[in-house]
This record gives structure tokens, C-alpha cells and sequence, in this order.
């Protein structure tokens, strides 16, 4: 008695008509592979016409086949025949293991026959499911984007399917712990060996086989800013998949779903609780105010600003709608003067309530238009012994001296010094005045009555 066995059929030795379907199932799948995925191929046969060729390509496949009788030694075969039209990286994926399994199941097939010719699954045929049980799925090149969990949401409430699936490609061993951090969100995680484009390569190949992977696919967000994965996402939008970008410059993320022209941009930095204008500026005046001679260097404001409200200057005016610098900003409010000194600028404001009101309420008189050296020496003389008793200190910045003579005057020192060709500089005039002491402290000018 003939025992039978349980094995599939193998067909017979010099059945050339199966071994020409099983060549042209190969033909066709390298030829729609270099329509859709030219990266897998040769770099020598991306540019020849394959379709062109297909003839000779199946007749020398079906010549080398023809000898072998079982799956595995055909696939040996197989395999050495492609290796020769495209690159190692494409033997490790769905693509080629799925093209293994129809080739398979045509050995299997009684008689060693079909029907009809099966087309590759490359061709991603696959009945794709109803809206009911669609999906969106997200691939992140983690060397390229690190994506903190609320620009995830974010993205998520722009999708119009869920994500069920994210797969993170990287190589872990450089990226600190942000493999713990995804997998604990729920990303697949796909390491990838140093060197270049490795992580584009795996992005890709996993693209070109969406479908076969999970049919309910119906959206793919790809998150890269690198150039080289536009072929990706080309190649996603062929197989009927609508396809988001996110990409990021500096601390934003730009979302592109598809229309270039309608971006969506999502900022990586926590939106800043800055106090209104009006409180922001009523502090820097009590600052001022209670500031030794109403006066303070700018770096100086600019950190006491910090401390009180945690948001700096330039954060404060931002949010206001203002493109101005800090001390361009201030210096166009009309409580602040920003004052040149010889060594640097410093931040001085004229307080009316309490500066103004202290001191002598002088109308500018004939003599203020024709200074004389004489009347000079006694004018700025009488504001620094001013100075000191309202101040109750006995040094007096040079900057505030200059304030108060131009406010009593309607003119500078400095036009004064020119007119009359006196001393170069403030420091210098003021040196030249018997029972008057200046002294350089850091990089402001003091006086003092001797």
C-alpha cells in the first residue's frame, strides 16, 4: 500500500509553465518596486526601463528555476538571482517575505497549477476596511524629532483617525532614555546601527509594505524633518493613505497634512503667563522709585523684572505684540529715559510725583540759554549738594546729575562743555571743580563734596 503523504505537492521537475508564472510574479513585483520604491534597486538599475525588459528578465529567472523541485532550494536560488538587482535591506522585509509565501502556495496548488495569475502584493491590492475600523498610524525617526507627549496629543486631535500604532526608529544606545520614555507611551521601538540614512531606510521599508502589514490603515503621520524621507511619504500618498508631515524648526513643530499651504504649528515651549502691560510696567517704576537715585542698570531691572513675574523682559514685551528690543521698547515709554554714560547704559526714570515735586520749581530764565563757565560750575555745584540731601547719601551717580540739569535747563552739560570748548567729558569737567571728588565704581562715575 502507497502511503500518503501530508506534504504539499511538489510539481513536477520540467513543469516550465509554473516556473515561467513564478518568474513573471517576480518580474512584476521588482518592476513595480522600481515605480514605487527605487531605493531597494541597484543604484546601476534604477534608471533602466525594466518594463521594458520584462520578457528577458522572466525567460532567464524561468531557465534558472527550472531545476529545482522544492520551496527551499528555489528559494536559495531566488534569493542569489535578486540579490543581484536589489540591496540586502530589502530581504528583510514584508515585501519579500510575503512574495515568498505566494510563491509558495503556487508550488502548493494542485497540479502545481492556478486559476489565475496571482499579482504581487506589492501591488497593495488589499481590500482596504471600512471607516468603522480605520486607523492612523505614526512613525517617528527619534534622531531627527524628540516629541514630548502633548505634541502627540496635539497631533492626535488633527488626525481623523485614531493611533492605534507608533513605531519609533533610532538607535537607542545614543539617545539617553528616551527609549524607556516612548515605550512607556506605547511606541514600538526599532533600533537602528549607527551610520547614515539607516533610520530612513527602516522608515521606508516599513512604508512600502503599510497595507500589508494592517490593512485598516487609512492615515500615517511621519515625523521627520529630514528631505530624504519625501519619497516616503510619496510613496504612502500612491497607495491611498492620507499622509501628515511633522516637522520641526527651533522649538516648533509644523504639521502638513497633505496642502503645503496650510500648515499648523505647534510650540514646544509652555505658554508664558506674563502680567498684563499696565502691571508690567507700574512695577519697573516702583523699582525705579524705590531704587537708590531713581535709577537702575539695565541688566539689573531686567533680572529684579525676572524675579518678581518668572518671565523675562523680552518674554514680557513679546507677548504684548511688541517687536521691539527691551531697552528700545522702554525707552520709547514715556516714564523712561535710557541714558549713555562714558563706560555704559543705564536705565533712569524720572518720576514726577516724587523727583520732580522735591526739587525747586525753576522756569528756565535768560541766563539758561547763555551759560557762562562761572554760572556752569555754581549751577551743577548747587544740584549735587541738592542731590545728596534729598538722597541722604553722599555720592551722587553722574548719569542723575545730568538728568536734573537738563530737566531744571532745557539743555545737556555735554552742549555746554562743546559751546564754551571745556572739558571732553562729564567725568572730566567735574574733576576740574575745586571741593568736588570723583571716583570711577565698576562702570559708573560718583561725586562727592569734599
Amino acid at each position: 500500500m502507497i502511503p500518503v503523504s501530508t506534504e504539499p505537492a511538489l510539481p513536477f521537475p520540467h513543469d516550465r509553465v509554473l516556473y515561467e508564472r513564478i518568474s513573471r510574479l517576480i518580474a512584476t513585483a521588482v518592476i513595480q518596486m522600481q515605480q514605487t520604491a527605487p531605493e531597494y534597486l541597484q543604484a546601476k538599475f534604477r534608471a533602466v526601463d525594466l518594463a521594458e525588459k520584462q520578457g528577458r528578465l522572466v525567460a532567464k529567472l524561468t531557465g534558472l528555476l527550472s531545476p529545482h523541485t522544492d520551496f527551499e532550494s528555489l528559494k536559495r536560488l531566488l534569493e542569489g538571482a535578486l540579490q543581484q538587482l536589489l540591496i540586502p535591506q530589502f530581504f528583510e522585509t514584508v515585501i519579500y517575505q510575503n512574495l515568498l509565501r505566494q510563491i509558495d502556495a503556487l508550488m502548493a496548488a494542485p497540479g502545481g497549477r492556478t486559476a489565475a495569475f496571482p499579482q504581487p502584493d506589492f501591488a497593495l491590492q488589499t481590500p482596504r476596511a471600512e471607516r468603522g475600523d480605520a486607523i492612523a498610524v505614526l512613525l517617528l525617526d527619534a534622531e531627527n524629532i524628540t516629541l514630548p507627549e502633548p505634541a502627540e496629543s496635539w497631533i492626535a486631535e488633527r488626525c481623523q483617525y485614531q493611533i492605534q500604532t507608533k513605531i519609533a526608529f533610532g538607535n537607542w544606545r545614543k539617545l539617553g532614555n528616551q527609549d524607556q520614555n516612548l515605550h512607556q507611551r506605547g511606541y514600538q521601538m526599532i533600533h537602528v546601527p549607527q551610520g547614515k540614512n539607516g533610520a530612513d531606510l527602516k522608515m521606508t521599508a516599513l512604508g512600502a509594505s503599510m497595507l500589508v502589514l494592517d490593512p485598516k490603515v487609512k492615515e500615517v503621520i511621519v515625523c521627520s524633518s529630514d528631505q530624504d524621507l519625501n519619497h516616503l511619504r510619496q510613496m504612502l500618498a500612491a497607495q491611498g493613505l492620507k499622509v501628515y508631515q511633522v516637522r520641526r524648526q527651533n522649538n516648533t513643530l509644523t504639521l502638513v497634512n497633505g496642502n503645503p499651504h496650510a500648515p499648523q504649528v505647534f510650540s514646544l515651549t509652555p505658554p508664558i503667563e506674563a502680567p498684563s502691560l499696565s502691571v508690567g510696567l507700574q512695577f519697573l517704576r516702583a523699582h525705579l522709585a524705590n531704587s537708590p537715585e531713581f535709577s537702575s542698570p539695565f541688566n539689573q531691572l531686567g533680572c529684579a523684572f525676572y524675579q518678581h513675574f518668572k518671565v523675562s523682559l523680552r518674554q514680557f514685551i513679546s507677548h504684548h505684540g511688541y517687536t521691539q528690543t527691551p531697552k528700545a521698547f522702554l525707552e520709547s515709554q514715556p516714564d523712561f529715559v535710557l541714558l549713555a554714560s562714558e563706560a555704559d547704559r543705564s536705565l533712569c526714570i524720572p518720576l514726577k510725583a516724587q523727583l520732580v515735586a522735591a526739587q525747586p520749581q525753576a522756569t528756565p530764565s535768560k541766563e539758561a540759554k547763555d551759560f557762562t563757565p562761572r554760572t556752569l560750575e555754581i549751577v551743577s555745584r548747587g544740584i549735587l549738594k541738592r542731590l545728596i540731601q534729598e538722597q541722604s547719601t553722599d555720592k551722587i551717580r553722574l548719569e542723575v546729575i545730568a538728568v536734573q540739569f537738563q530737566k531744571q535747563h532745557g539743555q545737556s552739560i555735554k552742549s555746554i562743555l562743546k559751546q564754551h570748548q571745556l572739558a571732553t567729558s562729564l567725568p572730566k569737567f567735574f574733576q576740574s571743580l575745586k571741593g568736588i571728588t570723583v571716583e570711577q565704581d565698576g562702570k559708573y562715575w560718583l561725586v562727592s563734596l569734599q
